[in-house]
C-alpha cells in the first residue's frame, strides 16, 4: 500500500527536475523592448571614493543577438543622456547570458532570466563601472521572453 502512494509522488518528482534541467530560454526568445534600472557605483583607478552613477533606460532586444540602449544618467550630479549598441546571447543552458556593450567603450553584463522570464537580473561583469541592476518589462514596450 505504501508503495503504491509512493510511485506517482517519485514520478511528479522525476518529470519536475527534467523540467527545471532543460533550457527555456535562446538568444531569439528576448525580442522587444525592455525598462530597466541600475544602481551603479563609478570606480576610479586610484581615488578611494565612489562616486553614484544611476541609470534607468530602455533596452531593445531585435532577437538576432543585436541590443540598443537609451537612457539617462546621473554621474556624481550630472545628468545627461545614455546610448550604446551591443550585442547578446543567452548560454546553452537557457537561463543566463551575457549583454556585451564593449564595442562601444560600454560595460559587459552577465545576466539570469528570472521571473517565468518576465525580468533579467544582472550585473556588470567587465572592466567598465561595477554596475547591478533589474531589466523588466514596461508599459511602452513588450518584452517576449
Amino acid at each position: 500500500m505504501i508503495i503504491k502512494r509512493l510511485i506517482p509522488f517519485f514520478c511528479i518528482l522525476t518529470m519536475a527536475a527534467a523540467d527545471a534541467a532543460a533550457p527555456q530560454f535562446v538568444t531569439a526568445s528576448l525580442n522587444g523592448v525592455c525598462g530597466f534600472i541600475q544602481a551603479a557605483n563609478e570606480v576610479k583607478v586610484g581615488d578611494p571614493h565612489f562616486l553614484p552613477r544611476p541609470v534607468v533606460g530602455t533596452l531593445n532586444f531585435n532577437g538576432a543577438g543585436a541590443v540598443t540602449l537609451s537612457g539617462m544618467q546621473n554621474a556624481a550630479g550630472t545628468v545627461s543622456a545614455l546610448s550604446e549598441s551591443g550585442t547578446y546571447a543567452v548560454n546553452p543552458d537557457g537561463r543566463t547570458g551575457t549583454i556585451d556593450f564593449s564595442g562601444a567603450g560600454g560595460g559587459v553584463r552577465s545576466f539570469v532570466i528570472v521571473a517565468g522570464g518576465h525580468q533579467l537580473l544582472f550585473i556588470n561583469t567587465g572592466t567598465v563601472n561595477p554596475a547591478t541592476g533589474l531589466l523588466d518589462q514596461v508599459l511602452a514596450g513588450e518584452c517576449d521572453f
